[in-house]
C-alpha cells in the first residue's frame, strides 16, 4: 500500500452517515470493501450504543 491516492469520501453527508450522539467507541464498526458486478460496494455497521440488544 504505497502511493495511494483519495479519490472520494463514500460517507460525505448525514444522509449516508449521521454520527449525532454517537458515543466514544461507537460508529463505524468492519467496513469492508467489495468489488463484485462492476461496482464496488461498501458494507459497515453504525453502532449508536453500547448498551445492547445488538441487532443487524
Amino acid at each position: 500500500m504505497i502511493n495511494w491516492e483519495l479519490i472520494e469520501k463514500p460517507l460525505d453527508s448525514k444522509r449516508l452517515l449521521d454520527m449525532t450522539g454517537v458515543p466514544d467507541s461507537g460508529g463505524v464498526w468492519a467496513p469492508d470493501l467489495t468489488y463484485a458486478d462492476g461496482k464496488f460496494w461498501l458494507v459497515y455497521s453504525n453502532v449508536k450504543s453500547m448498551r445492547g440488544a445488538f441487532k443487524d
